[in-house]
């Protein structure tokens, strides 16, 4: 389904492409060029000069720096419009603008560094001019640039450009809304589920949007920003480019699925790192622009190639990674081929860029969330395997527990049956009185073994029934099962509290709290050989909590931080890696509602539990 659902996003997004070039209209007149490099020329002695050089109609100068050029368009005047508008879209590509519109040698209009002026806000140098049929006229302009240079020139009748103004204001409106809300729905998720490709997703959005709002100039046309303010914001493609490399990097487990591709990662992210030091100092982002579109290009077919590796390597989620990646990959290459004069201009490779950034983000967008979903089955799997396995350390402790209960009474009555066989073989009489001793003795054993055996089924049960239970009721339930073993251990356990205190909850489960907390310190006690090893229990109501705190002198927990004590496989025991016992209680208590504390204190470890009603 979510495959049908990029599929369609991608056909959709295609045909939105389809929009009419009609903002584009220069092709009916024949449009000359010189350059002029030096600055020599002014309005009155270019109109001298040879205009050799032709372009074609849709055209991009490519890229080139520091540079001066000089068009020249012919307008006859075959009907009825009584009004042009002249205008050059692309400002921000350049550093000055002189529209000038003349009647024979005569200045009818002009526009000087033509953004910001009183005829238009926006990100478009307009000449706004009074024509009559009949005439000739004479359009010159003027571009001065850094970087590259796309002659987006349109001339229109009235209607036409309203129109081509609407379009390009969709355009950006839509790609605003996407965006933004890709920002937001992100960083949301990503405080609320800490996941770090949120925040990698986020940055790349953010440096992303930043960027391409900057390279067409939906800032100058929304916000009263001066085109100079533009130099700082083209900085926003390096933390585009290095949180994408993050991104791919953490998506991909490029450390574990392609070792050399995760070292060329790390290499282009301190590259960037080293590269927006060095711009930023030296003030040479317009010569890094330059750079950009070549790296582009040829990031953009190792990256293609990258990827078809990864496909060969079979490497999790890379089907999905590049149905995001590959169609923003070949609208970065012609974008970038468009600026270097590669391409002759049209509507969809300059403004292509901005649909292929959508598709892309939203591409990924449900990339992510494929990931995450996918990581939370396997952590889920995870806890499953873990739960069992709590289970099993569970049940070999219960195990060892009643091997040490049944021991005193299997002697007794392994005594009874050798002293009666004895007899017999002596031939030696069994009074009455003897045999009915004989059979009490028998009988109690039995039964301790019998009881021993309820307590541990009862204990072991996976019931989850709620009842209302005494506190002590819990703990002596265990106790009956590990007295004989702590008394072997020589480990003295001291339970105090208000007999009275009871809690609506599940019974076996504030037992296998207390039998983790025991089970760990008689390891702690072994291994460290503490003397005198003490466990004491003590539990009372406070604000209508029943709080239950377990400590030992066992010599505290040495794990940094200590809260790290509860996480899976984190342990204070030598011998073992699994620190199973804690994870579990922690885990029970979660989803009760309860929670659960820890601390050094007088020589040892101190748990206090705060137990929730219905726990």
């Amino acid at each position: 389904m979510k495959t049908l659902f990029i599929f369609l996003l991608l056909v959709s997004i295609l045909f939105s492409l389809e929009i009419n070039d009609k903002n584009i209209d220069i092709s009916n007149f024949q449009v000359k060029y010189l350059e002029d490099n030096a600055s020599q020329y002014t309005l009155d002695t270019i109109l001298n000069q040879d205009f050799s050089k032709t372009i074609s109609n849709k055209h991009s100068f490519g890229n080139i720096k520091d540079s001066t050029i000089w068009v020249k368009v012919e307008l006859s005047i075959q009907s009825d419009i009584k009004k042009l508008y002249l205008q050059h879209l692309d400002t921000v590509s350049v550093t000055d603008i002189h529209l000038y519109f003349l009647e024979g040698k005569k200045l009818l209009k002009s526009v000087t560094s033509g953004v910001q002026n009183s005829e238009t806000k926006a990100f478009d140098a307009l000449l706004k001019v009074d024509v009559q049929k009949g005439k000739t006229y004479t359009f010159l302009a003027k571009y001065s640039t850094k970087n590259s240079l796309i002659l987006n020139l349109n001339i229109y009748d009235e209607q036409n450009y309203y129109d081509s103004k609407k379009d390009l204001h969709i355009l950006f409106a839509l790609f605003l809304g996407v965006m933004g809300a890709l920002l937001i729905y992100n960083i949301y998720l990503y405080f609320a589920l800490r996941y770090i490709q949120y925040l990698y997703f986020f940055m790349m959005v953010f440096g992303l949007t930043i960027f391409n709002m900057a390279q067409v100039g939906i800032f100058i046309e929304f916000f009263p920003l001066s085109i100079h303010f533009y130099e700082y914001l083209y900085y926003a493609i390096f933390i585009k480019m290095m949180f994408f490399y993050l991104f791919t990097q953490k998506i991909l487990n490029t450390k574990q699925t392609m070792p050399y591709v995760h070292i060329y990662f790390t290499f282009s992210i301190i590259s960037i790192v080293v590269t927006f030091l060095y711009t930023l100092v030296t003030s040479s982002i317009y010569e890094y622009l330059q750079m950009l579109y070549y790296i582009f290009i040829y990031g953009s077919i190792l990256g293609l190639s990258i990827l078809l590796w990864a496909m060969y390597k079979r490497v999790p989620f890379i089907y999905h990674y590049s149905i995001a990646t590959a169609p923003s990959v070949v609208m970065a290459m012609v974008w970038a081929s468009l600026f270097l004069g590669y391409i002759e201009y049209s509507y969809i490779p300059r403004y292509g860029s901005l649909y292929g950034s959508m598709y892309e983000m939203m591409t990924y967008s449900i990339l992510v969330s494929y990931y995450i979903k996918t990581i939370q089955k396997e952590n889920e799997l995870q806890k499953s395997i873990m739960h069992q396995q709590e289970k099993q350390a569970s049940l070999g402790e219960l195990l060892v527990y009643i091997t040490h209960q049944w021991r005193a009474p299997l002697a007794t009555l392994s005594s009874l049956v050798t002293l009666n066989e004895a007899k017999l073989k002596n031939g030696i009489e069994i009074s009455k009185e003897q045999l009915e001793v004989s059979i009490v003795k028998s009988n109690q054993a039995i039964k301790f073994m019998a009881d021993t055996m309820d307590n541990f089924s009862s204990f072991y049960s996976p019931s989850k029934f709620k009842t209302d239970f005494t506190i002590l009721s819990a703990i002596e339930s265990i106790q009956q099962i590990i007295d004989k073993d702590l008394l072997s251990f020589k480990i003295d356990l001291s339970i105090t509290g208000d007999e009275s205190i009871s809690i609506y909850g599940v019974s076996n489960d504030i037992s296998q709290i207390i039998l983790a907390f025991i089970s760990n310190a008689k390891h702690i006690f072994n291994e460290r050989k503490i003397q005198n090893p003490a466990i004491a229990i003590h539990f009372y109501k406070r604000n209508n909590n029943v709080i239950l705190e377990v400590s030992d002198n066992a010599g505290g927990i040495e794990v940094k931080p200590i809260e790290a004590i509860f996480e899976p496989f984190v342990s204070e025991r030598v011998g073992t890696q699994s620190g199973i016992g804690l994870y579990m209680v922690k885990s029970i208590l979660d989803a009760s509602g309860s929670n659960i504390s820890v601390k050094n204190e007088n020589g040892g470890a101190k748990f206090t539990v705060v137990l929730k009603e219905g726990q």
